[in-house]
């Protein structure tokens, strides 16, 4: 009983470290990658120039030239341009809040692996829950598309296990 209770409050600790972790870490991308970053260099702005199309279909509700911008994507299924149109139609069509979303998915990702890893064990699932989230986390790979319109986190988002 004592062991269980014990357990229980190692888990609260480390959800605890690792909400306040996340946080710092997307405060510290939003704000020294995201903010300062200025316009889209090429390869962001290929990736967001769809969107950005996709986003205009949708506040004009012109459904036929939505589903044309979709169509006429090179990678399938068009998640990031259907996201990306999305995000833009809601907060304005600009680097910061095209950037957010990959900052946004990026975090996401991190829960998403959180959760994975907990089903996985049973037993210590948390431990390996932590240590799984702490270096998704600190990725040196990772770390610059989080603050980048780019393809990269979509596909880590969704493709996660």
């Amino acid at each position: 009983m004592v062991e269980a209770a014990h357990k229980s409050k190692n888990v609260v600790i480390s959800r605890l470290f690792l909400l306040a972790y996340a946080l710092v870490v997307g405060w510290a991308i939003y704000n020294y990658m995201i903010l300062p970053s200025g316009l889209f260099a090429w390869d962001q702005a290929a990736h967001a120039v769809i969107g950005s199309l996709v986003a205009h279909d949708i506040i004009n509700g012109n459904w036929l030239a939505f589903f044309y911008d979709l169509y006429r994507q090179v990678y399938w299924p068009p998640v990031h341009p259907w996201l990306l149109g999305t995000t833009l139609a809601i907060g304005g069509n600009t680097p910061i809040v095209a950037r957010s979303l990959s900052l946004f998915l990026f975090l996401g990702s991190a829960l998403l692996l959180y959760l994975s890893a907990l089903w996985l064990s049973t037993e210590r699932g948390y431990r390996v829950a932590f240590i799984a989230t702490v270096l998704f986390l600190t990725s040196p790979g990772l770390l610059p598309f989080a603050g980048q319109v780019m393809l990269e986190m979509t596909a880590v988002f969704f493709l996660n296990p």
